[in-house]
């Protein structure tokens, strides 16, 4: 089956520099909890802090890096690319955008497309009794697999700079599939 995404993905992050340990982690941390403020106040967006990194490296002089990661998904992709475009212009590091399936719909659709590959096997199993002359009866060992489908990557992104425009993002259908596997007993006709 080919379906519409209907959720909008994100993985952003906030990079520090500095001296000390302490004035990295800080500057990320203000960036974080800010970020992660105007996020929540944006109707239909769902926020979560990531991983958080911090290390020091000596070349080519010491200094402390400091990095965390977050996430942000909606339903509305309009208002996630308008919030994106300004986490963007507050620095913050576009790592991540794809559109995928909200959970109920991938249920529904796995779903949907597992009662359609059961239909087509049972008529196959019909269609091959007939050609050998006999009739089928029913299945036995039956292996069902339905797959989730994972992101697609917009076909337009921009990285914006500071002063560009928001993110682009243009959905295409993700496949949902499911396989059928099962032995079908078949019997002489009556």
């Amino acid at each position: 089956m080919h379906v519409a995404p209907d959720e909008l993905a994100a993985e952003l992050r906030a990079d520090a520099e500095a001296g000390s340990a302490q004035e990295a982690q800080a500057q990320v941390n203000a960036e974080i909890a800010a970020a992660v403020d105007q996020a929540r106040a944006a109707p239909g967006v769902a926020v979560a802090t990531g991983s958080y990194d911090v290390w020091r490296v000596t070349d080519p002089k010491p200094a402390w890096h400091a990095s965390q990661s977050m996430s942000l998904h909606s339903r509305d992709g309009t208002a996630l690319l308008a919030l994106l475009g300004a986490l963007q212009a507050k620095s913050l590091a576009l790592g991540g955008l794809s559109w995928r399936l909200s959970p109920d719909l991938a249920d529904r659709m796995r779903a949907e497309a597992t009662r359609q590959a059961l239909a087509a096997l049972r008529g196959r199993a019909v269609a091959a009794a007939d050609v050998l002359g006999l009739r089928f009866d029913s299945f036995k060992d039956i292996r069902i697999e339905a797959t989730r489908p994972g992101p697609v990557m917009p076909r337009a992104m921009m990285m914006a700079k500071a002063t560009a425009p928001e993110p682009v993002a243009a959905s295409e259908d993700l496949d949902v599939t499911a396989t059928i596997e099962a032995e079908a007993v078949l019997q002489p006709k009556p």
